[in-house]
């Protein structure tokens, strides 16, 4: 597969987008609290995309506006300060550990992350009410 990452980057962001929404499509921005719907919210990192061993890491992805994953850069303090309240420090400093890590995953890896997200995907999709 010539393009998996991009395949990968499009499921994990299909993922999150209905992961962290509503049956009817509606969710908050992960840093700002905005609400928005499926289509308008962005699939916001902590540890940046360019870190692959966390880039399709289920705690390393939430939705935000455009507005704070874009121009705020991924209004990352206050996503910081949120992971650590909900999920502790230890967990906070796990995800960047990992995120450091000089990792380079294997095509098979990746073909096996991407299967899952499609399952989970499919499985979301029963939930909602609402088309994509």
């Amino acid at each position: 597969m010539k393009n998996i990452d991009k395949y990968l980057d499009n499921a994990f962001s299909i993922y999150t987008r209905l992961e962290h929404t509503d049956e009817y499509g509606i969710g908050y921005c992960y840093t700002c609290n905005k609400r928005i719907t499926y289509k308008s919210a962005e699939c916001g990192h902590y540890v940046r995309r360019k870190e692959m061993a966390t880039r399709w890491n289920v705690n390393n992805g939430k939705i935000q506006c455009n507005h704070c994953n874009c121009a705020l850069h991924g209004n990352l303090i206050e996503y910081r300060e949120r992971l650590i309240n909900e999920n502790g420090i230890d967990f906070l400093l796990d995800l960047e550990n990992q995120g450091r890590a000089n990792y380079k995953m294997s095509l098979e890896e990746k073909k096996g992350i991407l299967l899952e997200l499609r399952n989970h995907i499919r499985q979301l999709l029963k939930n909602k009410m609402f088309g994509i």
